[in-house]
């Protein structure tokens, strides 16, 4: 009899590891910026573009990006060269970003498209209205998506006309 228990614990044990592996963060590379810029590309031209170290959900640090009037979305985009994603035809993915919007925006896009031979009309994407956002409040977003054959996909994050703290960033295959 307690072999056969010890069996069932063991089996179980083994499917519940199998589950965490497949959600596991396929963000290798500074998912929540403690590491600084490593893993991203953001600038300040035309808008902002920081690092932050208050009003942060987890950790030490975080991403706050404020876009500019008529100067259109203020992005932020994984680096390919330093956390290759390979994105599967027909395989389910989520992307998973934690946001606390200061002040009203507009609205916030999420874009997942292949790093070489982009074609605009091929980019899988999203936009969250800034309306359905609480002001001053963590929340997280998310962005289901059914991946295409891009092996060296990236993703990008943006605001449009508003200004918005990002952390703790999960790209999960389903």
């Amino acid at each position: 009899m307690k072999k056969t228990i010890i069996n069932v614990v063991c089996t179980a044990m083994f499917f519940c590891s199998v589950k965490l592996v497949s959600a596991q963060n396929h963000l290798t590379t500074n998912p929540s910026f403690e590491l600084g810029k490593k893993g991203w590309y953001f600038d300040a031209k035309d808008g902002v573009a920081d690092l932050v170290t208050d009003n942060v959900h987890g950790g030490k640090t975080a991403l706050k990006l404020a876009s500019v009037e008529g100067k259109g979305v203020k992005f932020f985009y994984s680096r390919p060269e330093e956390q290759a994603l390979v994105f599967k035809a027909g395989k389910s993915y989520q992307l998973k970003v934690w946001v606390k919007v200061l002040v009203p925006t507009r609205h916030i896009d999420l874009r997942v498209y292949a790093s070489s031979g982009f074609k605009e009309s091929e980019d899988i994407t999203v936009s969250i209205k800034g309306k359905t956002l609480k002001a001053n409040e963590w929340q997280q977003i998310t962005f289901d998506f059914k991946g295409k054959d891009y092996e060296k996909g990236k993703f990008a994050i943006g605001v449009n006309l508003g200004e918005v703290i990002f952390d703790d960033v999960e790209l999960l295959e389903l």
